[in-house]
């Protein structure tokens, strides 16, 4: 047989097609490679290119707008097509076919009860494939959901279930990879040490956010939250500056994770706050319950997300954040400032245990009702919501009071501070919900119907 290197051009197709025969033992030597490869830690074989450097375009925990992010996005420069290995040895327990979400799915549960998955697939391979088109026809649907009987699909460690692919919700061609345990919470794959994945890079930090917390509470002498940007050495990041406050504080962090050769931004896996050297705050996110994903905007601050499209990781329990992520906190991580000056420490701590910090201090300053700036209004009289407190800026006029109505009910109050040009009014919420308010300046209508409790089912009917 002439060598398939020596055929003329016009027939490199057919050259393509001879190749398994012209290197016949091409195939089975990558596959003997793949299956005497070792993953620490329960053997567990990276999925994509074992044995070779590979990248990430997400990882185990990251906040989504709508759950965490549950496995690994392992990389495939774009490429659809990649072989897709089995991680272990273990029966394919389930196969999903669909448009959105994963797209087409891989399950394999192991012997240990664990099982992996591997989503946004392109192609199936082998028996697999064969099985999936029978069921296309018998269901007569593309859509698919197929619970496969124990041992029906037998796959070894190595072995090519699939190729990589761009379907369902993908943003681009990558496998998303994810090792659960019995209980169907997802594992941090990270955890078992593939050495696919280099991380010596430690988590960085663009910005704080303090958060007054009550009405009584103050960041610089105001009421409402305000950003800080951080000054960065090393894996050092400060404000330079003590902050004034005073009363509940909760205080918010901008920050990512960073990996080797790697031009993504990653979750932060671990986050501890200290306040004057005494842990108030732990999140640990190091498994995943399905069950969980919907109470995910109580984590970060979802009105910054949606307005700006930045994630604000809290470093305090919200109402109605129940996660099992926070054990070691103290009063729910809010920060109280009285009569003296607060350290505060921020310790990132990424799976490869790659550690950076923030630094700043909160300087008491008692309340006051006269500050000397703000910002301009752009309006005779605005509002805004946080959190349980009603903000009403209003210019300065007249004898400055507010009327309040709500239900009928007419009462009056004074500002809780502000310059001599405007005035500023704090309604809490628990005790009253304004239809509307009244100032010499002008009036709002708020549109506040019903107070809804975190954690708690209600039905509200409207026109």
């Amino acid at each position: 047989m002439k060598s398939c290197w020596s055929l003329r051009l016009s027939k490199c197709l057919f050259c393509f097609v001879l190749l398994s025969i012209c290197v016949p033992s091409f195939a089975q030597l990558e596959k003997q490679k793949a299956d005497s490869l070792v993953a620490t830690k329960e053997d567990y074989l990276f999925p994509i290119f074992p044995g070779k450097p590979n990248l990430l375009a997400g990882s185990m925990g990251e906040l989504r707008s709508t759950h965490f992010h549950a496995g690994v996005d392992i990389r495939t420069n774009n490429i659809i097509g990649i072989p897709v290995r089995a991680a272990k040895e273990g029966f394919i327990s389930r196969i999903i076919v669909g448009t959105h979400g994963y797209g087409k799915v891989i399950f394999i549960t192991h012997s240990n009860g664990n099982q992996t998955l591997y989503a946004h697939l392109d192609k199936f391979k082998g028996a697999l494939a064969d099985y999936v088109l029978k069921a296309h026809y018998a269901k007569k649907s593309f859509e698919l959901d197929l619970f496969l009987p124990i041992d029906s699909l037998l796959v070894k460690q190595g072995d090519t279930i699939a190729l990589s692919g761009n379907t369902g919700g993908s943003q681009g061609p990558h496998l998303h990879f994810e090792i659960r345990d019995s209980a169907n919470h997802a594992l941090n794959p990270l955890a078992f040490n593939f050495s696919e994945i280099e991380d010596t890079y430690a988590p960085y930090a663009s910005k704080i956010a303090l958060v007054p917390l009550d009405s009584n509470s103050r960041i610089n002498d105001q009421f409402g939250r305000v950003e800080f940007y951080l000054l960065k050495s090393g894996n050092a990041y400060t404000f330079p500056k003590p902050i004034l406050a005073h009363g509940r504080i909760g205080v918010e962090l901008l920050a990512n994770d960073r990996m080797n050769n790697s031009a993504f931004r990653f979750g932060i896996n671990t986050l501890e706050m200290f306040a004057d050297g005494t842990k108030v705050f732990n999140q640990a996110i190091d498994q995943i319950d399905f069950l969980e994903t919907q109470g995910i905007q109580n984590i970060f601050n979802y009105k910054i997300l949606k307005k700006r499209g930045l994630y604000f990781n809290k470093l305090y329990i919200d109402d109605g954040n129940n996660f099992p992520y926070h054990n070691q906190s103290i009063n729910q991580g809010i920060v109280t400032i009285r009569d003296k000056s607060m350290p505060i420490t921020i310790v990132m701590k990424d799976t490869y245990s790659n550690k950076s910090e923030v630094a700043f201090s909160l300087q008491p300053s008692p309340v006051t009702e006269n500050i000397l700036v703000m910002d301009a209004l752009t309006k005779p009289i605005d509002f805004d919501i946080n959190k349980n407190i009603l903000k009403i800026t209003s210019r300065a006029c007249g004898n400055n009071m507010l009327k309040i109505i709500a239900g009928g009910n007419v009462t009056i109050q004074f500002p809780s501070y502000g310059t001599a040009l405007q005035k500023v009014y704090l309604i809490d919420l628990k005790k009253a919900l304004p239809d509307s308010v009244v100032s010499c300046a002008g009036s709002i209508a708020t549109n506040l119907k019903r107070q809804i409790n975190s954690g708690v089912d209600y039905n509200y009917k409207t026109d």
